[in-house]
């Protein structure tokens, strides 16, 4: 005996889009079909359309960017509070491909402002900086900019840094430092203008913002770094035990 879907029209929309974004139909970075083209393709209303796709939108598998469509975006990251890892061994840990791109690296006497507090602008020796964007299964994650003493770090090659991917795995290899511990200060804000370009999201959205402070074992302050992530498709997660 036949039993008829009573499943709401929308959502029979929904499960389809669902399927054919996790077949790789429709893969990272790309844009779904647009809200016209759904309608005629599905035969149905521009409400049961964005009913449908607002369901995408809450299960993480697309963005809505203003002005340009519903894109979707890469699986969401989750790193746990319980152990530090290096984003490539956390985008590995998920399945995915990690990638570096745009790498900056220069020598410099400044740290930006919110650590002027940690090392006073008198205190202040010659830096390392190591600027890059990582990404997931080729889809712009998050912005990195580090900073070390040169005292330690003189240089890094970029070519070698390309083919480590993870920046603490090389100063292990290279330099024989190693980030035993990391003190991170979250905030939420909006992205700026440049921000929003690199990572692939209007201006204005909000991003996670990290200020790091890496330590050796020996408690050493061997890095400050300032990290920008979307916060659409990263989540941090602490268990917080009494």
């Amino acid at each position: 005996m036949h039993v008829a879907d009573k499943s709401p029209l929308y959502h029979k929309i929904y499960v389809d889009l669902k399927r054919r974004v996790e077949s790789g139909e429709f893969k990272p970075g790309d844009y779904i079909p647009t809200e016209k083209q759904l309608q005629d393709y599905y035969s149905v209303s521009r409400t049961t359309v964005r009913t449908a796709v607002a369901a995408l939108e809450d299960d993480g598998l697309v963005a809505v960017q203003r002005g340009k469509g519903v894109q979707v975006v890469p699986k969401t990251l989750r790193q746990r509070w319980t152990k530090l890892s290096s984003f490539t061994d956390l985008v590995l840990a998920q399945g995915l491909t990690p990638g570096i791109r745009d790498i900056e690296i220069v020598a410099t006497r400044s740290v930006p402002s919110p650590f002027d507090e940690v090392i006073p602008p008198e205190d202040q020796e010659d830096l390392l900086r190591v600027r890059r964007v990582r990404t997931a299964d080729e889809s712009v994650v998050s912005i990195h900019e580090s900073y070390f003493p040169r005292s330690r770090v003189p240089r890094i090659d970029e070519i070698e840094l390309v083919k480590a991917q993870s920046l603490y795995k090389l100063l292990q290899n290279r330099f024989n430092i190693v980030v035993n511990a990391v003190e991170d200060e979250l905030t939420a804000r909006k992205a700026t203008t440049s921000e929003a370009k690199i990572l692939g999201i209007p201006s204005g959205d909000p991003v996670l913002h990290v200020n790091r402070l890496g330590y050796e074992a020996d408690s050493n302050l061997i890095e400050l770094a300032t990290i920008v992530i979307r916060s659409d498709i990263y989540r941090y997660i602490a268990r917080l035990e009494r």
